[in-house]
């Protein structure tokens, strides 16, 4: 064993509480900062309840607020799985800014991995180094539910409980 250990050498962050069945409206992630983040996946587990397509996507920062927040264009790579119920297989979808799952009714895993490194600046100029991901759909369905979990590997290696905290800046 390599002394490799999940929970003590990625943070993992609580990326928003799942909304039960007949909540309807926006819905977005808490922003997390990359400043000290080597590499970040946002885990989405969704119950898609109808035929409803939820597109996810991101927003990038130069604060943890958001204050400045602009959609994230750059292409990440994607893995999916659309049918949790019988199967654990991932797979790698088209790299892309979004991804919109299809219409079938089913329990879903995404998997967005994006590198805080190439992230462009924001219009200001600022350097990017907070994000958040979030469904884009105007409308929420209120037969569906969903989840979201950060995993972030550290910049500098090292047990978590030594890093900095990525919720604040």
């Amino acid at each position: 064993m390599n002394g490799f250990t999940f929970p003590e050498n990625c943070k993992i962050v609580n990326g928003f509480t799942a909304l039960g069945i007949g909540t309807a409206g926006a819905v977005y992630g808490v922003w997390v900062s990359l400043k000290n983040v080597q590499r970040m996946w946002a885990v989405i587990n969704y119950r898609q309840g109808d035929a409803t397509q939820v597109t996810w996507r991101a927003q990038k920062a130069s604060v943890i607020a958001g204050t400045d927040a602009e959609v994230v264009t750059q292409l990440m790579p994607i893995w999916a799985n659309l049918a949790c119920a019988t199967s654990d297989l991932l797979v790698r979808r088209t790299a892309a800014a979004t991804y919109q799952f299809d219409i079938g009714q089913a329990t879903k895993l995404l998997i967005f991995e994006l590198d805080p490194d190439a992230l462009s600046t924001v219009a200001s100029g600022a350097r990017a180094t907070s994000v958040r991901f979030y469904p884009s759909s105007a409308n929420i369905p209120v037969t569906s539910a969903w989840a979201m979990t950060y995993v972030l590997e550290p910049r500098y290696p090292g047990r978590v409980i030594n890093q900095p905290t990525v919720v604040t800046d």
